[in-house]
């Protein structure tokens, strides 16, 4: 079954457009390249075409085909009486959607077979090499052939993406993530260097995001001229983007932007190691730091900064407010107390457990921690109200000043299910899971306990991607073989 990008209506194989609302069930672009193109240090001239510019109607197969085939067809409304320049995008379908694409497709001979053959490898080998490895970073390539002077490329069609530019201005996104998308281009702009494709980075349109929110880009453009492609054009790139949509918090990547638009950085290192720096300083505050900072060490207690609503006290150990209990604050041991053999016994239980009794003392791995109910309802009052109502979130979307509770736990059974659905839009299941639990019952005069021991692995499929199911069955076993060995 085909699954239409528009609508989700299952299709037969066979078809070409959706039954139900008539999109293209698999719809490509075509990239036609013609003349003389720069890949690394070493320029590469495609089979020389006719003096004219023809129209695309007069390179195609039929007026409407792309391919001798007859496999790739013009996408309806597409004008083919514009001419063919140098670099010409079009819409196609696949006229075989159910049939796996061929990656290379041969054409008709060439005077110049070794010129034909040094054009279109030259063009079909970046996508070649960097698609498994930046996936899905570079689009899909399905065909190439090279005809009457001209290079076809057929990939998979990106032009409905959400664009950079779009998704910054609708979804204001964080500037974390702005720094991370910022940090892909780094990452792209190195791999794509041997083929001189750093000037697929620096058309804001040819910038996607996919739903993960990776940057994607829509084809690769490889420069005819890349010894002119330095970092002062892509800070330029990044000055444009971030002068229509930059805030306050993005200061230090204008300035990063500036310096590489003069010339003051020449290496991509240098780049990256300053994002990495600015992604640090973004980073929310660490809570132990700040309490090292701002609190003051009071014997065995921790005093943090309380607000004017704020009464408990702080756990040492957990580093959470125990709501209801008050804490008991010990000087600093002297010298003689350390020396003292009864000085660092065990204190008598004061909660839950009777005055006198032994208290036996729980394994930390059945208990997070020990607090009567009394304690925990005595932070709750006697209203009628909701207490959901009364949660309400900070500015950065926390959970405001509602205290860290932590709530007695003691094991008593444990089991665990799994099940996967394809959903409603796809014709076959990618995912895959796996589960084992290990018991261990205890038994003691203190009563019995249960230990467990969980191994639990969920994998997503690629996304409809071919061998999505291997791959996450691949990703299961594997974890699952590691964690049995170690």
């Amino acid at each position: 079954m085909l699954v239409c990008p528009q609508c989700q209506f299952e299709n037969p194989t066979t078809n070409r457009f959706c039954q139900r609302c008539g999109s293209p069930l698999k719809p490509l672009q075509a990239i036609l390249v013609k003349g003389a193109f720069a890949t690394g240090a070493q320029a590469v001239t495609a089979a020389a075409g006719p003096t004219t510019a023809p129209a695309l109607k007069d390179w195609l197969v039929d007026d409407l085909y792309l391919d001798d085939a007859q496999r790739y067809q013009l996408r309806l409304g597409t004008d083919a009486s514009r001419p063919l320049t140098d670099f010409t995008q079009v819409a196609v379908i696949d006229g075989q959607p159910g049939v796996s694409a061929p990656l290379l497709v041969d054409a008709e001979s060439s005077a110049d077979e070794a010129t034909k053959t040094e054009g279109l490898a030259a063009l079909t080998a970046p996508y070649l090499e960097l698609q498994s490895q930046l996936f899905p970073a570079i689009p899909e390539l399905h065909a190439a052939w090279e005809r009457d002077g001209y290079v076809a490329l057929i990939l998979e069609d990106r032009t409905g993406w959400r664009s950079l530019v779009d998704t910054w201005q609708e979804e204001e996104p964080d500037p974390l993530e702005v720094l991370h998308w910022f940090y892909e281009m780094t990452e792209l702009w190195q791999a794509l260097m041997p083929w001189a494709g750093q000037a697929s980075l620096l058309n804001p349109d040819n910038l996607r995001i996919d739903d993960d929110q990776i940057l994607c880009l829509q084809r690769i453009d490889q420069d005819r001229d890349a010894a002119k492609v330095d970092l002062d054009a892509l800070g330029q790139c990044w000055q444009g983007l971030l002068a229509d949509h930059a805030s306050d918090a993005d200061s230090a990547l204008l300035a990063l932007a500036d310096g590489m638009a003069a010339g003051k950085v020449l290496h991509m290192d240098q780049v990256q190691e300053k994002l990495a720096t600015i992604a640090e300083s973004l980073q929310p505050p660490d809570p132990s730091k700040v309490l090292a900072e701002d609190g003051e060490d009071a014997g065995g207690a921790v005093v943090a900064p309380l607000g004017e609503d704020d009464t408990q006290p702080m756990d040492p150990e957990l580093g959470v407010g125990l709501p209801g209990i008050v804490a008991e604050t010990l000087p600093p041991p002297t010298q003689a107390d350390i020396d003292d053999p009864d000085w660092n016994t065990e204190p008598e239980p004061s909660m839950g457990i009777g005055a006198g009794e032994p208290a036996p003392m729980p394994d930390s791995a059945d208990f997070v921690a020990m607090i009567s109910d009394e304690d925990l309802m005595a932070h709750f009052d006697d209203s009628d109200e909701d207490p959901a109502e009364d949660i309400t979130a900070g500015d950065d979307g926390s959970l405001g000043d509602l205290p860290t509770m932590a709530l007695p736990m003691q094991l008593f059974r444990l089991d665990e299910v799994g099940r996967t659905h394809v959903g409603r839009h796809r014709d076959h299941n990618e995912d895959s899971f796996f589960s084992r639990t290990q018991f261990e019952k205890l038994d003691s005069p203190d009563g019995p306990r249960l230990k467990a021991r969980g191994l639990y692995i969920l994998c997503d499929g690629m996304g409809g991607h071919a061998g999505g199911e291997v791959a996450s069955a691949l990703a299961v076993s594997t974890l699952e073989n590691y964690f049995a060995e170690h």
